[in-house]
């Protein structure tokens, strides 16, 4: 294989690399506004999960209807268009479906949210769902715009890492200190999502994440540092007690080994993929003797005394869908608040319905089913991108394996942290794949 630079190998099959990579960048990414645009993404991986936490400990952390948080992603969101827009002149050639889901989902948002204002039954609620989608949307558009090389890509999964462990240290303080103790789950067990009012679905998918997505620092060290880190990461999973996430851990570790078994040939791979095996069992078991089993036992078998809860939920999304919408709310969807309306009408919860799938379904209809189909195509594509004989791959696979079941079990789509892991992974890891032999 023909070596350019340290960076960037030709005749992959990797569509970021082409034989005329460097004549096809554009004027922009090569200039210093380009690179600014770079350094911006890393910043924005770095600071969104310690913001997310911290700005919860400020005294000043409201202003008004909105938090100090929301006007900190409201300027990160402005100047992420403002790069996108620059990066449109890019003349490297690109996996069009990014492009392309970018659009339809910017034109569903605005469909919705138009929907809303004309029935007048919008709240803040629907803006603020509306503006986190937009958000990671546009965070994973630039991405795919400006992260050029294997560097940058390891660089922004390495920032990303790091801010995760920021969180993982917040959550070992709540639940040490019981200042972030989950109140919810007090009756089952004690559990910490880190500072009360940071989005709890957010915080339990983002360290899975980050703890499978933490094996690139193996291949980077020879010491035991990564590896306490990945214990670190996978001990604050066990320690929010969220069902969704421990699955997704589950899933995740049954696919590597599968990986393990059928495609594994690279043999530095297939001993990073037994350690994590092992690693993650004995983070089970050092967990287990230090809690018992009594708080998982009672996670799993209590949920507000009725473990189909989350059934009834997703049972009232179908039956507003198929006998309650009217024309407009069949192919648009309703309003958060006619999604609480209808909760509260079937004798529910006044709650959204835990699935990311079943809330598109009442949030957007038939656009909103196609909203999730296309993003689940776009990372189904980006999976097939990855050299399967690399680890890289099987972590790519692991870290849909837990988007999948906490979206569709919790619902991840407004939960920031956790889509910029999932979003940046997968766009990265298929370069890393080819580029880390």
């Amino acid at each position: 294989m023909k070596q350019i630079n340290s960076d960037i190998f030709v005749d992959t099959p990797y569509y970021y690399l082409d034989t005329n990579y460097l004549d096809n960048r554009s004027v922009w990414q090569t200039s210093t506004s380009g690179r600014f645009a770079v350094h911006f993404l890393l910043f924005l991986g770095l600071s969104e999960g310690i913001i997310s936490q911290i700005s919860y400990l400020l005294p000043f952390s409201q202003f008004g209807a909105l938090s100090i948080l929301q006007y900190y992603r409201g300027t990160a969101w402005l100047l992420l268009q403002y790069f996108i827009l620059m990066g449109t002149f890019s003349k490297a050639r690109r996996l069009w479906e990014v492009k392309y889901f970018y659009v339809f989902a910017h034109l569903c948002l605005i469909l919705w949210s138009m929907r809303s204002v004309l029935r007048g039954d919008i709240i803040l609620g629907d803006i603020i769902q509306y503006f986190k989608m937009s958000y990671w949307i546009s965070w994973w558009f630039c991405i795919y715009l400006h992260i050029q090389t294997a560097k940058q890509a390891r660089l922004l999964l390495t920032v990303l890492i790091i801010g995760v462990s920021f969180i993982c240290l917040f959550v070992y303080w709540g639940y040490f200190s019981g200042k972030g103790i989950v109140s919810t789950y007090e009756q089952a067990a004690t559990a910490s999502f880190g500072i009360e009012g940071s989005s709890g679905k957010n915080v339990p998918a983002s360290l899975a994440m980050g703890a499978l997505l933490s094996v690139m620092f193996w291949k980077r060290s020879r010491s035991i540092l990564p590896t306490l880190l990945t214990l670190f990461l996978l001990g604050s999973v066990m320690m929010t007690y969220r069902r969704s996430a421990q699955a997704g851990l589950v899933l995740a570790l049954a696919l590597i080994g599968l990986w393990r078994i059928f495609y594994a040939r690279i043999s530095r791979d297939v001993r990073y993929a037994d350690k994590l095996i092992f690693i993650v069992c004995l983070g089970f078991i050092l967990f287990v003797s230090y809690t018992g089993l009594t708080g998982l036992q009672n996670r799993w078998t209590w949920a507000d005394g009725n473990n189909t809860y989350r059934v009834k939920y997703w049972m009232v999304a179908i039956n507003h869908f198929l006998h309650q919408a009217d024309f407009i709310e069949f192919f648009f969807g309703a309003s958060q608040s006619r999604m609480l309306k209808s909760m509260v009408e079937a004798g529910q919860s006044r709650i959204h319905t835990h699935s990311g799938p079943f809330d598109m379904l009442f949030y957007g209809g038939i656009t909103g089913c196609l909203f999730y189909g296309f993003l689940w195509y776009v990372f189904l594509k980006l999976l097939r991108k990855c050299d399967f004989k690399a680890i890289e791959s099987a972590i790519a696979g692991g870290i849909l394996c837990v988007f999948f079941s906490m979206s569709f079990l919790s619902g991840q789509l407004g939960a920031v942290n956790s889509m910029f892991i999932c979003v940046a992974a997968m766009t990265c890891l298929p370069m890393l794949s080819y580029n880390d032999r």
